[in-house]
């Protein structure tokens, strides 16, 4: 299950990445800002999920 979710959040960052790529290109996209907003929010989950888990 832990190697699951390394993967990912190791997709989140190549997702996070290719974010600030376009974001490069593309610095008025408003779908790009609500796009890494959820990303933002997805890998504070996951963090405090990994946290949980330590814990039980």
């Amino acid at each position: 299950m832990a190697k699951r979710e390394l993967k990912f959040s190791k997709k989140i960052l190549i997702e996070r990445t290719k974010y600030r790529i376009s974001l490069g290109l593309f610095p008025s996209s408003k779908k790009l800002l609500v796009f890494n907003l959820i990303i933002n929010i997805i890998s504070i989950m996951l963090k405090y999920y990994n946290l949980t888990l330590f814990l039980i």
